[in-house]
């Protein structure tokens, strides 16, 4: 038997070994490659599905913001045309709510499912108070056209109450317009109350008689961002805002 022949019999096992450990290293390798291949693949997916998506958004914004001026007019007509303190229940029967546009909301679903955790957040909660909005002025009309126990006539404290809510969600469309135009990466988390007055103010809200729905703006905030604010200053806001909403 030669030497090396002698040397391969006395070391086959690890001999082997290594081959076998070799062997793995090759194959973890390729997959490794594989892996990133793939996930490179899918991250070039996922940006043009962002940048599809990202580019209707300045429409669906367009539209919903079109859809909150409609509310808003239609909320300010009532308002006005009662001379009490409540809407007649003739006026809100006839008062024919406009509907949501078709497919925005799936739209904006489709942009949260492709953005940045920041950005989805954002549109998230937009298309949530949309919908919280749309199902509550429709169970308002549901209820005054079933002639419901105490639902009847509507208070105008209640109408303040959905003006408020229209003027956030044009006001947080307002705020996705740049990000929506690609003027920029970044948006801002929640309107503030100056936003929330701006976009009162651009739905023709110029009347006195709106002077306490601007109050309850200013008084229920924010005022600033919350990062902007020290820790216990965002707590007090956070007790203080609770606190009032209680006492409402």
């Amino acid at each position: 038997m030669t030497d090396w022949g002698a040397f391969a019999n006395q070391w086959q096992t690890l001999i082997s070994s290594g081959l076998a450990i070799l062997a793995a290293l090759i194959g973890a390798g390729f997959v490794y490659h594989q892996t990133r291949q793939a996930r490179r693949f899918e991250l070039d997916r996922l940006g043009r599905r962002h940048a599809a998506a990202r580019s209707t958004l300045p429409l669906v914004l367009s539209s919903i913001m079109e859809y909150a001026r409609t509310v808003a007019r239609d909320l300010r007509r009532l308002y006005l045309a009662a001379p009490g303190n409540h809407i007649e229940r003739e006026a809100l029967i006839a008062w024919e709510i406009p509907p949501l546009p078709q497919g925005e909301t799936a739209a904006l679903a489709e942009v949260i499912e492709a953005a940045s955790n920041e950005v989805a957040e954002v549109i998230a909660d937009l298309l949530g108070r949309l919908q919280v909005q749309v199902g509550r002025l429709r169970g308002l009309h549901a209820d005054v056209v079933a002639g419901t126990a105490g639902r009847r006539n509507i208070l105008k404290s209640e109408i303040e109450e959905y003006i408020q809510d229209i003027a956030d969600i044009h006001a947080r469309c307002e705020l996705l317009l740049d990000y929506a135009r690609r003027e920029a990466d970044t948006v801002q988390p929640m309107p503030l109350a100056a936003d929330k007055l701006r976009a009162l103010f651009l739905m023709g809200f110029h009347e006195g008689a709106f002077d306490n729905v601007k109050a309850t703006i200013t008084r229920r905030g924010p005022g600033v961002l919350p990062s902007t604010m020290s820790v216990w200053r965002r707590a007090w806001n956070r007790i203080a805002a609770i606190w009032k909403a209680r006492s409402e």
